[in-house]
């Protein structure tokens, strides 16, 4: 889809530029309904891929560029004209605010996209991505879907990068020089990719984000070699470039029809009624989880899960509260702020607490709990103890030889550290999942490397609902499993929320 509004703009960008160039003079309320038009699909392609966004810029540069500032001011306007009253629509109806530019914002800049307390990154951080960023998608993700360069392999280049970007500086040359057409494509394509680099994390390092620019991109290294050979000292440019145009022709045939051949037969099994079939057990067994969800739990019980659009075809159009990561601080920024509410807080390794212990005193330390900490594999609980009976605990935690410790030696102590670090909350965990409402959680084996079955999995909610479980034992009841233990399972989990009152 965004692809197809993507050329679709572009299309229509470079008509409206042809007719204002033209011989005859275009009336105004034509070219203002000609950037209305655009006005309308280029908020399309914006709410398509954020990234769409760069279209406008490209666009309202390029006009100012050719000093064309009332057909930029009208471009603007009429993106305006549609998207504030989407926004204020998202607003009442969908109870979203009118901008998450700030959210988004923030988790761009972040180190890890799923761990807060990474922090965010600096200049330095940003510059490194973007190299990173630059060399895998370019020497890697590019080269794969011209076909040179082999899918399943992981290595990148900086060699091939560097000559890629030479080649596209080659091009940029040549617009400047012979075609404002081009100009422009190398304009959008310079700050959509440049965006991109930016934006985008490296742990992704997925095709999908390069592939909506591989025509394009293909297309003006291509065009900029072709303008090359015409000067008589690089003619043989042009023979170099037939040879490279007829290799990436039979190198992405074949893939193409290696590729016929699996999807072929997986689509023929998919036809007659096997819904499941060429998808690793992982997948099979969530993807059946979300259909057992969709025809045993009542629509008005709101279901959690890792991948809800999935969940929603496979349930046959039933709604899923999607639970994409934990959402942990910074473990100084989290106790501070305890810490104004509370004063003095203590600390001590969860290990140390035995479940051999009496009942209340386990469960007085449970209440206690306000947040955990953990370093690397090491959890460590956070606890307030007040009045009469945190003393008692305080003190019988003394007779089992535990002596809880000062936060600021915990901090002290992750400051150091060369583990990862983080610090949540259990309460506003919980707290999350109850006041959207959710009852139920689908738990998956989703695998970290989808092609291998190493043991690695995807484990965001897990990861939630043992924190959750932690200082809540038994909140969680298993309904249904789907799949042997020793077959990547999936899991439907019920929250009790009435077993502690919550």
């Amino acid at each position: 889809m965004f692809m197809f509004l993507q050329s679709l703009v572009i299309f229509l960008f470079v008509n409206i530029y042809l007719n204002l160039n033209g011989p005859e003079k275009v009336p105004l309320k034509q070219e203002a309904l000609q950037w209305l038009i655009l006005g309308f699909f280029v908020f399309l392609v914006s709410l398509t891929r954020n990234i769409g966004i760069i279209c406008l810029l490209a666009m309202v540069l390029f006009l100012l560029w050719e000093k064309r500032l009332r057909g930029a001011i009208m471009l603007v306007v009429s993106y305006i004209i549609f998207l504030i009253p989407f926004r204020i629509y998202k607003a009442f109806a969908w109870n979203e605010g009118l901008s998450q530019g700030p959210d988004q914002i923030s988790e761009i800049l972040r180190k890890n996209p799923y761990n807060r307390a990474m922090g965010t990154e600096d200049f330095a951080g940003m510059v490194d991505r973007f190299v990173i960023n630059a060399k895998g998608y370019l020497s890697k993700h590019f080269m794969i879907g011209i076909g040179l360069h082999d899918p399943s392999s992981a290595d990148k280049s900086g060699f091939i990068t560097l000559v890629l970007v030479l080649l596209f500086l080659l091009a940029v040359y040549f617009a400047f020089r012979k075609s404002k057409i081009m100009l422009f494509i190398s304009v959008y394509l310079a700050g959509s990719i440049a965006a991109s680099f930016i934006a985008l994390h490296q742990s992704w390092d997925q095709m999908r984000m390069m592939v909506i620019f591989i025509p394009m991109l293909l297309l003006l290294i291509v065009w900029g070699i072709q303008q090359l050979s015409t000067n008589k000292r690089y003619t043989y440019a042009g023979i170099v470039l037939l040879i490279f145009l007829v290799v990436i022709f039979f190198k992405t045939f074949d893939q193409t029809s290696d590729k016929i051949k699996v999807n072929r037969k997986v689509l023929a099994r998919n036809i007659k009624g096997n819904l499941y079939y060429g998808f690793t057990p992982d997948w099979q067994n969530y993807l059946k989880m979300s259909e057992w969800v969709g025809k045993n739990i009542p629509e008005d019980k709101v279901v959690a899960s890792r991948k809800p659009s999935m969940s929603y075809i496979y349930s046959k159009g039933r709604e899923f509260y999607g639970m994409f990561r934990v959402p942990t601080e910074a473990p100084k920024e989290l106790i501070t702020e305890l810490e104004k509410r509370t004063g003095n807080l203590l600390v001590f390794p969860n290990t140390a607490v035995n479940t051999g212990w009496p009942t209340n005193l386990q469960w007085a330390i449970k209440k206690a709990n306000v947040a955990y900490v953990a370093e690397g594999s090491e959890i460590y609980g956070v606890y307030q103890f007040r009045g009469p009976q945190g003393n008692e605990t305080v003190q019988s935690l003394f007779q089992q030889k535990v002596i809880p410790y000062s936060t600021d030696s915990l901090l002290n102590r992750v400051s150091h550290s060369t583990q990862p670090c983080f610090a949540v909350s259990a309460d506003s965990l919980i707290h999350t999942l109850r006041v959207n409402k959710v009852e139920y959680v689908i738990v998956a084996s989703l695998r970290a490397n989808p092609n291998v079955n190493t043991g690695n999995i995807i484990n965001n909610i897990q990861r939630y609902l043992y924190f959750v479980e932690l200082k809540y034992p038994g909140i969680l009841k298993l309904v249904h499993q789907i799949g042997t233990d020793a077959d990547e399972p999936a899991w439907l989990y019920e929250i009790n929320y009435k077993l502690y009152g919550l």
